[in-house]
C-alpha cells in the first residue's frame, strides 16, 4: 500500500488548500494510506474542508515508501539532502514561488542558489505541475515534471450546473479579491459604455449553494488578477453558463490551460482596455445565448479534469516506486569522479526553439496596481512590443529572455536598463531613459501611462480648495493654503481615490517636478502648479505648459489646461508609439 502525507498551511481556505485535501481524499479512495498534515501543526481538519473526512497526521516519520507532497509556497520545509522518504513539489503557481522565496510580492524571476539546489537530480524530488504555465518554468530548467491538475468535485460541479439555465440576469460578477484597481475602472466607466450592466463582487473562498445560485443567475463573469494557477471559481462560472472574461496574465496566456476565444482575453495594459472591456460585456449579456456556445471547450476540458485525476495520481504514485537517483554528492557523479568542470548545456525552451525571434522579460518588482507610474511603464511598454510582434511578457519565468529592468534592480548581463528616473547603469548593459536628464545621450522610450478612463473631468462636480503632493518633493507649508487637502501615498481604491481628489479640487500643487500625477491633474481639467522652475533638459513636448505653471504661476495653468487633453491624446500618444515602433525594430537586431 502507498503511503503519501500532503502538506498544507493551517486554516487556510483557499484554491491550492481545497486541492490538497482533494488531493488525500482521492488516494485513499484509491487504496492509499493517505493522511493531510497541517503547518503549523493543527489536530482538527480546518472547518471548510470536514466534509473530506480524511485524517490528520502528526510528526513525519523519515522512511521509506513514504511520499510528501507540499505546494510550492511551502517548498522551505522541503530538505535539501537526501531522504529515506520520496518529496514530491506540487507547483501551482511559479509566480507564487517567486513571492515565497523573494520576500516580497511581486519579485521578479530569478534563479538563486535555493532554486538550482531544490531542482538538481540528486535530491530525487518529483515535480507535479498543475497547468503548462508551471510544466514550462520546469522544462526551461532541465527538469522533469509529471501532471497532476486538480479539479472540482462531483458535489460542487452538481451544484453549479444546476441552477445553470435558470432564467439569467444582466449580471456581472467580479473578484472581490483580486484585480482591484482595473475593476474598480470598469465599474466607474460602466455608467458611459455599459449602463444596463450591474456589477457584483463574488468570494471565492467558500463553494456553497449561495455562491452556485449567483453563478447561475450571473451572464458574465470577469477575473483580472494574476491567473498564476488554474482558477477555481472560473472554472465553476465557465460551468454555470457565465460568459468568462480574464487578464491576459498567467495560464490565460496560452490556450491549453485556459482555451477561451482571444477576443475574451483582455490585454489590460493598452490604454482603451477598459472600454473595450465593457463593450465586449455589453454585448456578452446581450446575445448571451448565442455566445456563451463559444466556451464549451473550455467546459469539457474542466468536467474531463474529474475523469483524468485518478490516472494522474496513479502515474505520480508509480514513479515513487522507481529507484530513484539521489546520494550523490554536488560536483561527484556516479564514478565517484567529479563533474565539476564538465560543461553543463543550457537547455533550449520549447518556447524558444519554436519562436525565433526576440523575446523579452520585462522585469517589475510590484504588481501592476502599485501606485507608482514606473511600475505601470513597465506592464505597459510589454503590451505595446506584443502589439508590435514582440515576444514580451512581465516576469516571465523563462530564463533566456533579454531583461528590460528599470534602474536600482541588479540585472542580467546584457540587459537592457530603463532609466525612469536618475540612477546607475551597469557596464555591458544596453541603456534607454523616460528623459534624457535621467541619462545624456541615451535613446528615449516613454510610453503613455495614463488612464483617461478615470483621469477625465467631472461635470457638476464642485471644485473648491487646493490638492497638494508632495511625492519625491519637499514640502513646504508656507506655500500651502488653508483648507488644501494632502494627497496620500496609498489611499483604500488607490487611483480611483486620487482622481475624485484632483476632479474636486481647484488646483494641484506638487511640490514633485518628476511625476506623472501632474498630467493626471491636467486631464481632469485641474491646473498645476509647481514651486521649481522648469528642469533644465525637460521634455518640452511631453508637458508644453498646458496645464502646468511652473513657479507657482497659476493663472498660465489656468489658462492653458484646457488645451492638456487634447495635447495628451494627440501628440503624447502618437509620439509614444513613435518611439515603441523604433525600440521594437532595434530588439529585433539584436
Amino acid at each position: 500500500m502507498n503511503r503519501l502525507v500532503v502538506l498544507c498551511p493551517a486554516e487556510t481556505v483557499n484554491d491550492t488548500a481545497e486541492a490538497l485535501h482533494q488531493l488525500v481524499a482521492v488516494a485513499r479512495a484509491n487504496g492509499s494510506d493517505a493522511m493531510i498534515k497541517y503547518h503549523p501543526q493543527q489536530d482538527d481538519l480546518t472547518a471548510e474542508y470536514a466534509h473530506y473526512d480524511v485524517p490528520v497526521a502528526g510528526a513525519i516519520t523519515d522512511q521509506p515508501g513514504l511520499l510528501v507532497v507540499v505546494p510550492e509556497h511551502g517548498v522551505q520545509m522541503v530538505p535539501l539532502e537526501t531522504t529515506f522518504s520520496t518529496w514530491a513539489i506540487w507547483w501551482f503557481s511559479p509566480d507564487e514561488y517567486f513571492q515565497t522565496i523573494g520576500g516580497f510580492v511581486g519579485a521578479p524571476p530569478r534563479d538563486t542558489d535555493f532554486t538550482r539546489r531544490l531542482l538538481s537530480p540528486e535530491l530525487g524530488i518529483l515535480h507535479l505541475a498543475q497547468n503548462r504555465r508551471s510544466r514550462a518554468f520546469l522544462f526551461t530548467r532541465g527538469v522533469r515534471s509529471l501532471t497532476l491538475t486538480d479539479f472540482l468535485g462531483s458535489d460542487w460541479i452538481d451544484s453549479v450546473t444546476r441552477y445553470r439555465h435558470d432564467a439569467k440576469k444582466d449580471v456581472v460578477l467580479y473578484r472581490n479579491d483580486r484585480g482591484t484597481l482595473f475593476n474598480q475602472r470598469l465599474i466607474a466607466s460602466a455608467g458611459e459604455h455599459a449602463p444596463g450592466l450591474e456589477f457584483v463582487p463574488v468570494d471565492s473562498a467558500v463553494e456553497d449553494d449561495a455562491l452556485a445560485r449567483l453563478l447561475g443567475e450571473a451572464k458574465v463573469f470577469i477575473d483580472f488578477g494574476d491567473q498564476g494557477h488554474l482558477d477555481r471559481l472560473s472554472r465553476a462560472a465557465v460551468l454555470a453558463g457565465c460568459v468568462l472574461i480574464v487578464g491576459r496574465r498567467g495560464v490565460a496566456i496560452n490556450g491549453e490551460d485556459v482555451p477561451l476565444p482571444q477576443r475574451f482575453i483582455i490585454d489590460t495594459d493598452r490604454i482603451n482596455s477598459v472600454a473595450e472591456t465593457l463593450s465586449l460585456a455589453a454585448r456578452a449579456a446581450t446575445d448571451h445565448d448565442e455566445i456563451a456556445p463559444e466556451f464549451d471547450p473550455y467546459r469539457e476540458l474542466v468536467l474531463a479534469q474529474q475523469q483524468a485525476f485518478p490516472a494522474q495520481l496513479a502515474a505520480v504514485l508509480a514513479e515513487t516506486a522507481r529507484p530513484r537517483f539521489g546520494g550523490f554528492k554536488p560536483g561527484v557523479g556516479k564514478n565517484g569522479k567529479s563533474s565539476a568542470n564538465k560543461k553543463k548545456s543550457k537547455p533550449l525552451t520549447a518556447a524558444r526553439a519554436s519562436r525565433g525571434d526576440t523575446a523579452v522579460n520585462v522585469v517589475s518588482h510590484l504588481p501592476p496596481e502599485a501606485p507608482h507610474s514606473g511600475v505601470k511603464a513597465l506592464f505597459v511598454l510589454a503590451s505595446m512590443l506584443r502589439d508590435r510582434g514582440i515576444d514580451a511578457e512581465v516576469n516571465s519565468p523563462e530564463p533566456d529572455r533579454l531583461q528590460i529592468i528599470p534602474e536600482g534592480f541588479p540585472a542580467e548581463p546584457g540587459a537592457v536598463r530603463w532609466m525612469l528616473f536618475w540612477g546607475s547603469s551597469y557596464p555591458g548593459e544596453h541603456v534607454i531613459t523616460w528623459e534624457h536628464r535621467f541619462a545624456e545621450g541615451a535613446p528615449r522610450i516613454q510610453v503613455p501611462i495614463t488612464f483617461l478612463d478615470l483621469f477625465r473631468p467631472a461635470p457638476g462636480v464642485e471644485r473648491r480648495n487646493a490638492a497638494v503632493w508632495v511625492g519625491k518633493g519637499s514640502y513646504n507649508p508656507a506655500l500651502v493654503p488653508e483648507g488644501a487637502v494632502l494627497i496620500p501615498q496609498h489611499t483604500p481604491r488607490g487611483r480611483v481615490d486620487v482622481a475624485e481628489i484632483l476632479q474636486r479640487a481647484e488646483y494641484l500643487i506638487s511640490f514633485d517636478a518628476a511625476t506623472a500625477l501632474t498630467m493626471e491633474a491636467t486631464l481632469c481639467g485641474t491646473p498645476v502648479v509647481i514651486p521649481a522652475p522648469r528642469p533644465e533638459g525637460a521634455d518640452e513636448w511631453l508637458y508644453k505648459d498646458f496645464g502646468h505653471g511652473w513657479e507657482m504661476d497659476l493663472e498660465l495653468a489656468k489658462s492653458t489646461v484646457h488645451l492638456a487633453r487634447e495635447h495628451y491624446t494627440d501628440v503624447v500618444v502618437p509620439t509614444c508609439e513613435r518611439y515603441v515602433d523604433d525600440f521594437a525594430e532595434w530588439l529585433r537586431t539584436l
